[in-house]
C-alpha cells in the first residue's frame, strides 16, 4: 500500500469522523503531523469548492466516459506533489495562495472596469508605438471611451484563464488582421517603457519564462501573464482547443501549460529582467506584515529589488497591485 493511498484513507476517515487502522508502507511512515496538516489542506480546498461550485467534467475517451470531481483533482494534486518530493508545508502554502487568488477575484469582480481602465492608462503612459487597446468583455459598463470593447469569443463552456486560447483564433475581428497582439493580464503594474516587448525579435512568439526560474535557473516553462504573437500565428492553439475544450482543461493545470505544449519549440523568452514577479523576485518572498487588527498591509519589509530593465511587475496571489503600499506601486497604479 502506497504512502499516498494511506494518506487518502486517513483523510477520508478524518472528513467522516471515523476511525481507521492503516498499515503504512514498509518504506516510510506517514507522520501524524503531516496527516493533520494535509487534513487542513483538504478543509481549505473544500472551502474554496463551496465558494466556487465546480461542475464535474465529462470527457469522452475511447474506453469510457470519465467523470472527474473536484475531490479527484485534489487527490491527483496531492499525489503529484508528494511524488515530486514537495513537503506538506509547501503544499499548504500553495493552497493558501490559491485561496487568496480566489478571494481577490471575488472582491475585484465588481470593480473590474476600474482595473481595466487603470491598465489602459499605464499602457498609454509607457508605450510610444501606435496601438489599439482592446478589451473582450460582455459588460462594458464603466470602461473608458478609449477602450475598444469587443464581445468575448464563443466561450465553449470554459471559464477564467481558459478563455486565453480563444484569442489565438486567426479570424478575430480586429482592426489590423495582420497585426501584433500583446496580451497583458490585469494583475500587473506597468512602470517603464514596454516598447521593447513589441519590438523584440519581430514576428516571433514571445512569452515570459515562468517565475519558478527563481528556484530553478534551468526552468523553461511559460508564464502567460504577458504574451506577444502575430495574428494567425500558432492557430493550432485555438483549433485544437475547440475540438474538445474539456480535455485540456482536465489535463493541464492552466492555459499557459496548454500554450507551452502547443507551440513546442517555436517561441522565444523575453529577457527575464523585463517582466518580473513582484512577490517572488522583487520582494524575495518576505513574510506579509499585519496591522494591529490582523489585516495584511502588504508593505515590503525592505526596498524591493527593482532591476533597471524591468518594465512590468506581475502580482500573482497577494499582494495585488491596488493593495500594495510601496510608493512606486501607488505612483503607477492610477
Amino acid at each position: 500500500m502506497s504512502d499516498f493511498f494511506s494518506m487518502v484513507q486517513k483523510l477520508n476517515a478524518i472528513s467522516q469522523n471515523e476511525e481507521v487502522s492503516v498499515t503504512p508502507s514498509p518504506e516510510t511512515t506517514v507522520k501524524r503531523k503531516e496527516i493533520a496538516e494535509t487534513a487542513t489542506l483538504l478543509n481549505k480546498f473544500n472551502a474554496i469548492s463551496a465558494k466556487n461550485p465546480y461542475q464535474p467534467i465529462v470527457v469522452e475517451t475511447e474506453e469510457a466516459e470519465v467523470d472527474e470531481t473536484m475531490q479527484d483533482r485534489f487527490a491527483k494534486f496531492l499525489k503529484a506533489e508528494r511524488t515530486a518530493g514537495t513537503e506538506v508545508e509547501e503544499m499548504k502554502s500553495m493552497i493558501d495562495e490559491g485561496t487568496a487568488e480566489y478571494e481577490y477575484a471575488d472582491r475585484a469582480f465588481s470593480k473590474i472596469a476600474e482595473t481595466i481602465n487603470t491598465l489602459e492608462q499605464m499602457v498609454r503612459r509607457y508605450c510610444t508605438l501606435p496601438f489599439e487597446f482592446v478589451c473582450f468583455t460582455e459588460d462594458p459598463t464603466g470602461l473608458n471611451n478609449t477602450v475598444k470593447v469587443m464581445p468575448i469569443p464563443q466561450s465553449y463552456g470554459v471559464n477564467g484563464w481558459w478563455h486565453k486560447p480563444l484569442l489565438f483564433n486567426p479570424s478575430l475581428p480586429l482592426e489590423d488582421p495582420q497585426g501584433t497582439i500583446l496580451y497583458i493580464d490585469l494583475d500587473v503594474i506597468v512602470f517603464r517603457s514596454i516598447d521593447k516587448l513589441l519590438t523584440y525579435k519581430p514576428n516571433e512568439f514571445c512569452v515570459i519564462r515562468d517565475f519558478n526560474r527563481c528556484n530553478n535557473p534551468k526552468w523553461n516553462r511559460f508564464n502567460s501573464s504577458v504574451v506577444r504573437w502575430n495574428i494567425g500565428q500558432h492557430p493550432q492553439i485555438y483549433r485544437d482547443f475547440i475540438k474538445n475544450p474539456s480535455a485540456p482543461v482536465r489535463r493541464f493545470h492552466g492555459d499557459q501549460d496548454w500554450l507551452y505544449a502547443q507551440v513546442k519549440r517555436d517561441f522565444n523568452f523575453w529577457p527575464d529582467e523585463w517582466v518580473m514577479s513582484y512577490k517572488w523576485e522583487m520582494r524575495g518572498k518576505p513574510p506579509m506584515v499585519r496591522n494591529k487588527d490582523g489585516v495584511k498591509d502588504f508593505i515590503s519589509p525592505g526596498v524591493p529589488k527593482i532591476h533597471p530593465q524591468t518594465s512590468i511587475a506581475v502580482f500573482h496571489g497577494d499582494p495585488q497591485p491596488k493593495t500594495c503600499q510601496d510608493p512606486w506601486c501607488k505612483e503607477n497604479w492610477k
